[in-house]
């Protein structure tokens, strides 16, 4: 299992990405994604003065190892070019 974090990304934006990419919801932020589970929960924020920075943990679960690479793959770049 890989767990990602994302800065800046709100739950919605990443669930857009997830749409982007045709991932079939499964329900309660959970996805399938080229044969992998993506779960989406909220992590903790990241609070500066009287900034708060939301983040996103990103957790797929595939049983074939590259498989799971290529899913964090595709997210990491939809996450990288700031709207997808």
């Amino acid at each position: 299992m890989t767990s990602l974090v994302f800065g800046g990304v709100s739950l919605w934006l990443m669930r857009d990405y997830m749409t982007m990419l045709n991932a079939q919801p499964l329900g309660d932020d959970n996805y399938q994604l080229r044969g992998s589970r993506v779960s989406l929960r909220l992590a903790e924020p990241i609070n500066i003065a009287s900034v708060s920075i939301s983040r996103i943990e990103v957790l797929i679960d595939a049983e074939d190892e590259v498989l799971e690479a290529e899913v964090v793959a595709a997210i990491r770049l939809k996450a990288l070019r700031g709207g997808g």
